[in-house]
């Protein structure tokens, strides 16, 4: 099978163990986070004051795909949170239609209560789930492999400070720059012997937006499990994706809010 696109992959994420995907609005809001970030990542969408921009078309865009960008075309410059929280529904069953198309996720009629009729859709393949789970963290491990630890940033930076001479802050400021130059090439190269750099993966952009907007997935929806802290590793990568992770938070808060008060 050849890669799955970011937003393919989100919306497997979200089948739960028993190989149900869960029919929700986030679930909407989630692919069309996916959408945005790989057409970011290749440049056909831009911020611009916070606002998403389209800049060009992608060669052979799918459905999902050509929904949102004329969606974007047609509409004044608006924020993404806006763009990642519209019309959740109706994008969950246009992202839904592709993979049933592809096999990849199956329908089966059933009746709940040996009476109500509903569709049940159901991922094909559940090993591949399972890896898309798993990938999560260890996305989010090589990436925490490839930083130097605690004890090597305190010896790199005792190093440094033992070769500091007793007059330095005596000496003219240009002779204080070349010395403190010196002395960051020595800690970096220290650091690079102790812990050298390329022990995990190398992780790239997409694999890094599938990791930051994964870990922003709802609690009910999250059938995933990642045990560590990577909280640096989660700013590192969402950053890579400029304001689409965090509007994607708050795009779920607004779901959650609106939710909470429709039943008051």
């Amino acid at each position: 099978m050849p890669p799955l696109p970011l937003w393919k992959r989100l919306y497997l994420l979200c089948t739960r163990p028993d190989g149900l995907i869960a029919e929700y609005d986030e679930l909407g809001a989630l692919v069309r986070a996916g959408v945005l970030a790989e057409l970011y990542l290749t440049g056909e969408v831009s911020d611009r004051e916070g606002r998403a921009v389209i800049e060009s078309t992608p060669l052979l865009p799918g459905a999902l795909e050509q929904h949102l960008i004329a969606q974007i075309s047609a509409s004044r410059p608006r924020t993404w949170e806006h763009w990642i929280g519209t019309d959740p529904r109706p994008t969950e069953r246009l992202a839904r239609d592709q993979p049933v198309s592809e096999a990849i996720v199956t329908t089966e009629r059933r009746r709940a209560l040996g009476m109500v009729p509903y569709t049940s859709y159901r991922a094909s393949d559940l090993e591949l789930t399972a890896r898309l789970r798993a990938a999560v963290e260890d996305t989010l491990r090589a990436a925490k492999a490839d930083e130097p630890d605690h004890d090597a940033i305190t010896h790199a930076a005792q190093g440094a400070l033992s070769m500091l001479p007793d007059n330095a802050k005596s000496l003219p400021r240009e002779q204080q720059r070349e010395l403190l130059a010196e002395l960051r090439e020595r800690a970096e190269s220290s650091l690079r012997v102790s812990h050298p750099r390329g022990q995990g993966r190398a992780v790239t952009d997409t694999d890094a937006a599938y990791a930051a907007l994964a870990m922003r997935i709802p609690y009910r929806c999250k059938h995933f499990q990642v045990e560590g802290d990577y909280d640096d590793q989660i700013v590192y990568f969402s950053k890579r994706i400029g304001p689409i992770a965090p509007a994607l938070s708050s795009a779920f808060s607004t779901m959650k809010w609106t939710r909470a008060a429709s039943f008051t």
